[in-house]
C-alpha cells in the first residue's frame, strides 16, 4: 500500500508539472512578443526622429539661402571691361564703371582700420563689392597689394561708408591726404579697383 500510494503522488505532481507549463507557455511567448514589438516600435522612433532631423536640417539650410536677399540678386565681374550689359529680374541693365566712385580713404599712423566712402549711381542695390587696393609709397613705388571682399547695403543713388581692417599692422604709414603725425611715418598712395559686384534689383 506505501509502494501504491508513492507512484499515485508521482503521478500526480506530473500532471500538475504539465498543467503549469501549458498556462505558463502562452504567457511566456506573449511576454516575449511585447519585448520584440517594444524593441521595434523604438527602432522606428529612432528612425523617424532622424529623418525628421535630416528633413529639418535641409529645410534650414534652404531657408538660410533663400533668405540672404529679399529681392532677386546677381553678381557680375568687372575685370574685362568698362560697361556690362545683363538682366536682372527680367530687365535689361546696363552698368558703367563710372557710375562706381571711391572717395575719402583715410587711415591714421595709428589707426587698425581702413576706410572710404563707395558712391552708388548705378540702377540697381548694392549688397557686397570685392575690390582690390593697391599701396604705393611717394615715389610711386608698390609696398602692397590685396583683394578685399565687402558686405554692404547700398540703395541706387545713395552713398555709404565703408571700414576695413587695415594693412599696416606695424603702424608705421599714414594715408599722405591726412594729418601728419608727429613721430616718423611714412605716407603712401593708395588706388582702389572694383572686381565683382552682388547686385539687387529695385524692391
Amino acid at each position: 500500500m506505501t509502494a501504491t500510494a508513492h507512484l499515485v503522488f508521482n503521478h500526480d505532481t506530473c500532471r500538475m508539472k504539465l498543467l503549469i507549463f501549458i498556462i505558463t507557455l502562452p504567457l511566456l511567448l506573449l511576454a516575449s512578443h511585447d519585448v520584440e514589438a517594444r524593441k521595434i516600435r523604438q527602432s522606428l522612433k529612432v528612425t523617424t526622429m532622424k529623418e525628421a532631423k535630416g528633413k529639418s536640417g535641409t529645410k534650414k539650410d534652404n531657408d538660410t539661402v533663400k533668405g540672404n536677399d529679399n529681392y532677386p540678386s546677381i553678381e557680375i565681374s568687372l575685370n574685362y571691361s568698362d560697361s556690362i550689359q545683363f538682366t536682372l529680374d527680367g530687365k535689361d541693365l546696363l552698368f558703367h564703371k563710372r557710375d562706381l566712385q571711391f572717395a575719402g580713404y583715410d587711415k591714421g599712423i595709428s589707426s587698425s582700420r581702413e576706410s572710404f566712402f563707395l558712391i552708388n549711381r548705378c540702377p540697381f542695390n548694392i549688397n557686397g563689392i570685392a575690390i582690390r587696393i593697391n599701396y604705393y609709397d611717394m615715389q610711386s613705388r608698390m609696398l602692397h597689394s590685396r583683394d578685399v571682399t565687402i558686405s554692404c547695403d547700398i540703395p541706387a543713388g545713395e552713398t555709404r561708408k565703408l571700414d576695413i581692417p587695415t594693412w599696416d599692422t606695424q603702424h608705421t604709414f599714414y594715408y599722405y591726404l591726412g594729418n601728419a603725425p608727429r613721430r616718423v611715418a611714412s605716407p603712401y598712395k593708395v588706388t582702389i579697383l572694383p572686381l565683382r559686384l552682388t547686385i539687387t534689383s529695385h524692391p
